[in-house]
């Protein structure tokens, strides 16, 4: 292709276009001497303009035949594009209903990745799979305009309509044979052109022909005939390549994919920061920092990221900020189109959902198998975990398996929905089958559990009834109807009715448990006195922490600590106007005798049976030093007026001291 070949072809380009007037005379020399290889510089003394004015008119020319031909242009690569155009422009190409994607953010490795499994590769089946909105069809359309002038033929086609296979097949095989006539519309046929002719097929949208359940990836009825194709293209030698795109893996497809095999997948994840930030800015928002915290809350989803910020602008009037003090709220397009993808999951699979959002961090297959009621088989969780991770619901992460933040509120809000409810209606099922807080584990996790779950649950259940009292009554005639059922019966009603009383601080003096089945209930706070727990089946119950015997007590210099030692050779420092316990001091092996403050309150010492003087960070809990030199049981401690030095007093009859941070009491009186 000579330089006046091209220029016309650019200018024919450019003039197709709304937007453009083809090439003016400075343009058509700029780009006829940069097709010759000359510099900016060069080109601007043979014509006598400003160096920085032809660099800009170059920029410009290769922006808008990026924009136009959909592929980046540059000086150095002008030449290889045309060709690559010029190629495309001889296939035959049908779109269908692809999208517009002149707009398109990121991706670029994920295009490189895709291309050259396809260029280079040579693989006959692609499948992009990740969930809704993520920007799957998107890439796809980007793809395959990336790649078009690699084949003969390029057809793009969506199956959001279910379209049964032979209505799909009638209409591409006309293409691909150059008649319109009516003929067998067969997978042999199809296969006979792919083998012939050099083709790219895209199918979007393959979840629309695929079942809900557990299992993913199953065939609705009436497009079975799918599966056969696809093993087809999959299996059969042929020089043309089909690209599909959904929000789970067609059945069959996992098996045959490989890294160096013919059949590839790729996982879309969200886009990064910056990419999210670029959609943020086209929508019209001002750059702000609180754009990261946006992006990432929304695992950087194009389409939920869109979606935010149209609400952001007409709602909160531009303001992220507002918008994210609102509790970072699922505006409806996002919430239809989560709801859409829950409503496909099976029974189980919504079970393990709505358990990943109670633990709300992540948490291992085995240990999910614990908590799920009835108990399910390693092999069922297994293939329901499979499944949804093929459906892009579940992460695996270093601490296990989790959901991205907007999945995880999602699903909170829909088991607060269904448990409201099961509450009002008295007909439980969730109630039963899930646990709303779990009372052994971590105390933050319990009180993110606690915030999100149990009391929002509270407060809408009192929207309803008119009153806490009635509540409490409608309450105590579900532990009525529970109290006879078998542990199998009730699963973790029993413990879940308990959080609500303690929740809502319900008096439990002579409420009746007894024969119920009490699990994951949180009673630290409960008052329980004269309460009936008769014949009571409990477990991971966490009840009023238990005290050893009591062997000393003192108070800090300013009255604001109350410092207890006891026969578990545990300290505990306490709050003197509330009572709350604020450190545990964890290290004597043994009864721990004696306590004392540091005249300036910020040292703690300890002397106990296990021969030991102890001295403690009062701020934080640590022991700073362990002192040794008594030889029996250590009854007394002191701290000098001034702080620095440390005695103390056993039944060894010896009396000993040192200054404060040394490692051990040296100076020894026999008493």
């Amino acid at each position: 292709m000579t330089g006046e070949e091209a220029l016309k072809i650019v200018d024919a380009i450019l003039r197709s276009t709304i937007w453009e007037q083809g090439l003016n005379d400075v343009r058509s020399v700029v780009f006829l001497e940069s097709w010759l290889g000359r510099t900016y510089s060069e080109i601007a003394e043979k014509l006598s303009y400003d160096y920085d004015y032809i660099k800009q008119v170059g920029s410009q020319l290769w922006r808008s035949l990026s924009q136009v031909i959909g592929e980046e242009v540059s000086k150095k690569n002008i030449q290889a594009v045309l060709h690559r155009y010029q190629q495309s422009q001889s296939s035959t190409q049908d779109w269908g209903e692809a999208i517009d994607v002149s707009r398109f953010y990121g991706r670029q490795a994920e295009l490189q990745t895709l291309a050259t499994w396809i260029e280079n590769e040579h693989c006959r089946f692609v499948g992009i799979f990740g969930l809704g909105g993520i920007g799957k069809t998107t890439l796809s359309v980007k793809l395959a305009q990336q790649i078009q002038s690699q084949f003969e033929y390029v057809i793009w086609r969506s199956l959001q309509q279910a379209l049964p296979l032979n209505t799909l097949l009638s209409e591409i095989l006309p293409i691909l044979m150059g008649s319109k006539a009516t003929i067998d519309s067969s997978i042999s046929i199809l296969m006979q052109q792919l083998q012939q002719k050099r083709c790219l097929l895209v199918f979007d949208k393959v979840e629309s022909i695929l079942q809900s359940g557990n299992r993913g990836g199953q065939y609705q009825q009436g497009f079975e005939a799918y599966q056969q194709l696809f093993e087809r293209i999959c299996d059969e030698p042929h020089q043309s390549c089909l690209i599909v795109t959904g929000r789970e893996k067609p059945g069959k497809i996992a098996v045959r994919s490989g890294k160096n095999l013919p059949v590839r997948s790729l996982s879309l994840s969200g886009l990064s920061v910056i990419e999210g930030q670029q959609i943020l800015i086209a929508k019209g928002l001002d750059t702000t920092p609180q754009h990261q915290t946006l992006v990432n809350y929304f695992g950087g989803n194009p389409l939920a990221l869109k979606i935010a910020a149209t609400a952001i602008q007409d709602i909160f009037c531009g303001d992220t900020q507002a918008f994210l003090a609102q509790g970072n709220t699922v505006f409806s397009d996002l919430w239809d189109l989560l709801k859409q993808q829950f409503k496909r999951l099976s029974p189980l699979q919504q079970q393990i959902m709505y358990w990943l959002a109670i633990n709300r961090e992540g948490v291992t297959p085995a240990k999910l198998q614990t908590e799920i009621l009835p108990q399910v088989s390693w092999r069922e969780l297994l293939e329901a975990l499979e499944s949804l991770k093929g459906r892009s619901f579940v992460e695996t992460k270093v601490t296990g398996l989790t959901q991205q933040p907007v999945i995880m509120e999602y699903v909170t809000e829909q088991f607060i929905q269904t448990i409201e409810r099961e509450i009002t209606t008295g007909k439980l099922n969730l109630f039963k089958t899930h646990a709303l807080i779990k009372a052994q584990t971590q105390d933050y996790g319990r009180e993110a559990q606690i915030q999100f779950i149990l009391h929002l649950l509270v407060e809408r259940l009192l929207t309803y009834f008119d009153t806490q009292a009635q509540l409490e009554q409608h309450l105590c005639q579900i532990l009525a109807q529970l109290r006879h059922q078998t542990a199998a019966q009730t699963g973790y009603a029993g413990g879940n009715l308990l959080n609500l009383f303690s929740h809502l601080q319900t008096d439990l003096n002579g409420f009746d448990f007894s024969h119920l089945a009490i699990r994951q209930a949180y009673l630290a706070n409960a008052r329980l006195h004269n309460t009936n727990f008769t014949a009571v089946n409990i477990s991971e119950t966490v009840f009023a922490e238990t005290v050893g015997g009591v062997l000393s007590v003192t108070f800090s210099p300013d009255g604001q600590y109350l410092a207890t030692s006891d026969t578990k050779g545990e300290i505990q420092i306490w709050d003197s106007c509330t009572g709350k316990q604020l450190i545990r001091c964890r290290g004597h092996q043994h009864w721990t005798w004696a306590v004392t403050f540091s005249p300036d309150g910020r040292y703690l010492a300890s002397a106990a049976n296990d021969y030991l003087v102890k001295l403690w960070d009062v701020e934080t809990g640590q022991c700073l030093h362990t002192y040794k030199g008594h030889t029996y049981s250590v009854n007394a401690v002191a701290f000098s007026p001034e702080g620095n030095i440390l005695a103390s007093y056993g039944q060894d009859l010896l009396f000993v001291c040192g200054r404060l941070h040394q490692k051990s009491l040296t100076q020894k009186f026999r008493l």
